[in-house]
């Protein structure tokens, strides 16, 4: 059986490595992500990626806590 190679890899686990005291607040997304989703055999080639896509998962659920993560931004 054919197995999906993702080029992007070890870009990704160098940015899990640096990243490491923020991974459980990160979401990775675009391009450097991709391969992490897909399971079709079938799928084209991935694409090598040269940079990482991370956003901040914030949940704020009071006015309070928005300056508590203003405080943690700065």
């Amino acid at each position: 059986m054919h197995r999906i190679t993702n080029p992007n890899i070890e870009i990704l686990e160098i940015a899990v490595e640096l990243l490491d005291e923020l991974i459980d607040q990160l979401v990775f997304l675009g391009g450097c992500a991709t391969g992490l989703l897909l399971t079709d055999m079938a799928a084209p080639p991935i694409r090598a990626t040269q940079d990482v896509d991370v956003t901040l998962c914030v949940r704020i659920v009071c006015t309070s806590n928005i300056f508590i993560y203003n405080q943690w931004a700065k």
